[in-house]
C-alpha cells in the first residue's frame, strides 16, 4: 500500500506483464512531495515545475502552453529565415511580410508619422461619421460589421452588426485594485501625445498645451469608460434582432449604412444590399451604443476619432513609440524589453497560418500520432454519452437530443486512413461514396471533429487562388505591406456573404497550442501544435494521455452543452431542443457552478474570481474531467497496460492519470496580469482549473484516500455533464 491507502504500482513487481517502465523526469522533478494533495493538488503536482520555470522577464505568464509555444516559435523562426529561391509566391510573401516586419521594429517611424498627419488631413475634410468611417475602412467605431455564420441556418453567412470593445475593462475604471493599471495608462497616453506633438513641427494636429493634452485624454478615457461600462453591463443578454437594411437604418442612425455597406461588398452583392437581412448582436448594447454616437458633444467626439487615428498607426511610428509601451508594461506588469524576432513570427503565423502551418508540419509533425488520437477521441466521445444516459435530470427526449448532437458515428461505415498530409479519404456508408481529403476528419451525424490542420492547407491549388489577389513586393514598406493585407482580408471576409459554410472544413491553425469548439458549425478541432507533452506522447500509456489531451478534448466537446452552447442544435443552428423542466434542472446546475467558482477568492489578490464569466468554461473543465476518467476507467477494463513511473513507484496509475492532468496546467503569472486576467479571461486561473475540478470528482477522493471536508473532498460539489 501507498502513502494515501491505495495499492501501488510496486506490489505488481513480480508481475512482468504489469511492470512496463516510464521514464518522465519531467513529472517526477515536478512533484512536491512536502505538499497534502488531498489539501493542494495543484502545488502537490506542480510546485517543482514551478520552481525550475520562473517567468522570462519579457512574459507576463509562464506555463505549459506557453514553454510549448515557445518552442514552436522557434521552429517557425528557422522556416520564415529560409532564403530564395522560395517553394511558392505564397511562400515568398510570408517571410518578405516577417523580414519587413523585423526591420520595422528598429525604424524610426518617419514614414508613420508622415502618413498618420497625411491621413488626419483628409479627415479633416470629412463631414460625417460614414465618410470618417469610409476613409479609414479597415477601423471601426462603436459597432464592428462583419460577415458570419447565420446563428439560425449556419450553412448560409449573413451581415452582422456588433459592440466594439473597449480599450480598458469596466473593472479598471471602477474597481480600486485596478487602479494602478488606470493610472499607467494615463501616464502612457500623456507620453503619446507628448511624443506625437513634438514630431508635428507646425501644431497643424497637436500642441504641446498641457489642457489641449489633458482634454484630449480625458475625452479618449470618458468615451472609452462608457463603452466599457455598457460592455460589462450587457455582456451576459443573448439579445438577437433580425432587420432590414431600412430597420436598421431607423434603429442605428449614426451611420449612412447603405453607403457604409455597399463600400465593402463586392461588386456582385452590391445590388443585393436592400434585400440582404442584418444581425444585430447584443441589441440592448448597440441600442446603447446609439445614445452615444448621437448625443456625444462635437469636442469630445473629435479628440476620440484622433485617438482612433494614432492606435491605427501606432506600430509604425518608430521605435521611440513602441519604447513607450515597453515601459508600460515594465511599470505595470514588470515585464522587461520584447523580442522583436518572435513578435513578427507570431504576428507572421498569425497572418500566414496555413502557410506556416504546412512547412511546420513538414518538418515537425508526426502524423502517425493521429491513429492514437482518433482512438481516443473515439473513447471520450463515447465516455460522454455514457455519462449522459445515466444522468438523472434530463427527461429522455431531450437527452437523445443530447445524444444526437454529440454523437454517432454512422454505424455502417468503414473506413481507412492514409497518414499521408495529401492523401484522400474514401468512407463507404449507406452504398454511397464521400470523399474527404485528409484531414483526420471523423465523419459523424453531428460534432465533427478534426485532429492535426485543415486539411485545404496542402492543396496547393487552393493556396494559389487564396493569395492570387494579394500583391506586395520586398521594394514595399511594412505600411504598405499592412494595409495591403488588410484590403485582402476584408474582401475575403466580405466575399463569403453569399457562400455557403461546410461542416466538413475547419480553418484552424496547426501551430498553435490548442483546441477550439465552434458553436455555429458543432465541430472540435485539435491542432498540431498542442499534440506534443505534457498534453499529448505517443509513447506514453495511453491512461496518460487520456488524463491530458483526453480532457483537453472533452473540454471542446462540452462546450456544446454549456450555457452558451446548449442553445445551438446539432447542426450550430441557435434552437431550443430542451423540455421545460429538465433545461430547469439545467439552470439549477449550472449556477451550482457560478455560485461555487464565484465564491473563491484569490488570497494573494483578495479579488474573487468571477463565477458567471467564467461558468462555460468552469463547466467545461469538469465535464471534460468526468468524461476523461470514465474513458480512462474502460481503456483499463479492455486493456492489461499496467506502468510503473520511474521515481514515482509508489502511485497507482489513476494516481498518474490525475497527475497527468494537473500536469499540463502548470504555470505562474505576474500579479499584475493575474489581476486583468480576473476582470477580462472566460477561464479561471490555472490552479482552479485543477484544484476546484477534481474536488467536484469522488474519484480522486477514492484514488488518494482524501478524507470528507479536506480541500480535496470538500462537502458540497457541482456535477452537470
Amino acid at each position: 500500500m501507498n502513502q494515501y491507502g491505495r495499492q501501488s504500482n510496486s506490489d505488481y513487481h513480480n508481475d512482468e506483464q504489469r511492470r512496463r517502465v516510464i521514464h518522465y523526469p519531467e513529472l517526477v522533478n515536478s512533484v512536491d512531495r512536502s505538499i497534502d494533495p488531498c489539501n493542494d493538488f495543484y502545488s502537490f503536482v506542480c510546485n517543482g515545475w514551478i520552481k525550475a520555470n520562473p517567468i522570462p522577464e519579457q512574459r507576463y505568464l509562464y506555463t505549459q502552453t506557453e514553454m510549448l509555444d515557445e518552442k514552436i516559435t522557434e521552429q517557425m523562426k528557422e522556416i520564415l529565415m529560409t532564403t530564395a529561391p522560395y517553394p511558392s509566391r505564397e511562400f515568398e510573401l510570408m517571410t518578405t511580410f516577417y523580414k519587413k516586419c523585423f526591420q520595422n521594429s528598429f525604424d524610426s517611424g518617419t514614414e508613420g508619422i508622415i502618413r498618420m498627419f497625411e491621413k488626419m488631413r483628409k479627415l479633416r475634410m470629412t463631414r460625417s461619421i460614414t465618410d470618417w468611417l469610409l476613409a479609414m475602412k479597415t477601423e471601426s467605431l462603436f459597432y464592428v460589421l462583419s460577415v458570419s455564420a447565420d446563428v439560425y441556418n449556419s450553412t448560409t453567412n449573413i451581415l452582422q452588426i456588433s459592440p466594439s470593445s473597449s480599450m480598458l475593462s469596466a473593472q479598471t475604471y471602477f474597481d480600486s485594485a485596478y487602479s494602478p493599471e488606470y493610472a499607467a495608462t494615463r501616464r502612457l497616453l500623456f507620453k503619446m501625445l507628448a511624443m506625437i506633438s513634438a514630431e508635428d513641427t507646425q501644431k497643424e494636429f497637436f500642441s504641446a498645451n498641457i489642457i489641449e493634452q489633458t482634454r484630449r485624454v480625458e475625452s479618449l478615457l470618458r468615451v472609452d469608460q462608457t463603452l466599457a461600462k455598457i460592455i460589462d453591463e450587457t455582456q451576459f443578454n443573448d439579445d438577437i434582432v433580425t432587420v432590414s437594411l431600412a430597420e436598421l437604418q431607423k434603429i442605428l442612425r449614426s451611420i449612412d449604412w447603405f453607403h457604409y455597406v455597399t463600400t465593402f461588398l463586392p461588386p456582385r452583392l452590391c445590388h443585393t444590399v436592400k434585400r440582404q437581412p442584418f444581425r444585430i448582436a447584443q441589441f440592448s448594447a448597440v441600442q446603447r451604443l446609439e445614445e452615444i454616437m448621437l448625443n456625444i458633444d462635437g469636442q469630445t467626439m473629435s479628440d476620440y476619432l484622433d485617438w482612433k487615428v494614432i492606435f491605427h498607426y501606432g506600430r509604425f511610428l518608430g521605435r521611440r513609440f513602441q519604447l513607450l509601451f515597453e515601459e508600460f508594461k515594465r511599470r505595470l506588469y514588470g515585464v522587461k524589453g520584447g523580442d522583436a524576432a518572435n513578435d513578427c513570427v507570431k504576428l507572421t503565423a498569425e497572418t500566414y497560418s496555413d502557410i506556416v502551418g504546412k512547412h511546420y508540419l513538414k518538418r515537425h509533425f508526426n502524423f502517425s500520432s493521429v491513429s492514437r488520437m482518433k482512438e481516443l477521441i473515439g473513447d471520450i466521445r463515447s465516455a460522454f454519452i455514457e455519462l449522459l444516459a445515466e444522468n438523472n435530470w434530463m427527461d429522455n427526449r431531450t437527452k437523445k437530443r443530447a445524444r444526437e448532437k454529440e454523437f454517432l458515428l454512422e454505424k455502417s461505415i468503414k473506413w481507412e486512413v492514409n497518414e499521408e498530409p495529401a492523401s484522400v479519404v474514401v468512407l463507404q456508408t449507406l452504398g454511397r461514396e464521400r470523399c474527404i481529403l485528409n484531414s483526420y476528419n471523423f465523419h459523424a451525424n453531428a460534432i465533427r471533429d478534426f485532429v492535426g490542420y485543415d486539411r485545404r492547407i496542402f492543396n496547393e491549388t487552393h493556396q494559389r487562388e487564396k493569395y492570387s489577389n494579394l500583391h506586395f513586393t520586398s521594394q514595399n514598406s511594412f505600411y504598405e505591406i499592412v494595409m495591403a493585407i488588410q484590403r485582402w482580408a476584408q474582401e475575403r471576409t466580405f466575399d463569403k456573404l453569399d457562400q455557403l459554410n461546410s461542416r466538413d472544413i475547419f480553418d484552424t491553425s496547426a501551430v498553435e497550442v490548442n483546441a477550439f469548439y465552434d458553436i455555429n458549425q458543432n465541430q472540435i478541432a485539435i491542432n498540431a501544435g498542442i499534440l506534443q507533452s505534457p498534453f499529448f506522447n505517443a509513447s506514453m500509456p495511453r491512461l496518460m494521455n487520456y488524463a491530458a489531451i483526453g480532457a483537453v478534448t472533452g473540454h471542446e466537446i462540452t462546450h456544446g452543452f454549456d450555457h452558451s452552447g446548449a442553445s445551438y442544435d446539432k447542426f450550430g443552428n441557435k434552437k431550443n431542443w430542451w423540455d421545460d423542466v429538465t433545461y430547469k434542472n439545467f439552470e439549477i446546475k449550472k449556477q451550482c457552478f457560478e455560485e461555487q467558482y464565484g465564491n473563491i477568492t484569490v488570497k494573494k489578490l483578495n479579488v474573487n474570481i468571477d463565477g458567471r464569466r467564467t461558468q462555460d468554461e468552469n463547466i467545461a473543465d469538469n465535464g471534460a474531467i468526468r468524461a476523461a476518467i470514465r474513458a480512462a476507467l474502460r481503456l483499463s477494463e479492455r486493456t492489461s497496460e499496467r506502468f510503473i513511473i520511474v521515481g514515482l513507484e509508489n502511485f497507482t496509475e489513476m494516481q498518474y492519470f490525475f497527475m497527468s492532468y494537473a500536469f499540463m496546467w502548470c504555470g505562474s503569472t505576474r500579479e499584475a496580469m493575474l489581476l486583468d486576467l480576473l476582470a477580462t479571461d472566460e477561464h479561471a486561473p490555472d490552479m482552479y482549473r485543477v484544484n476546484v475540478v477534481l474536488s467536484n470528482q469522488p474519484e480522486f477522493a477514492q484514488t488518494f484516500g482524501c478524507r470528507r471536508g479536506f480541500n480535496m473532498n470538500p462537502e458540497s460539489t457541482c456535477t452537470l455533464w
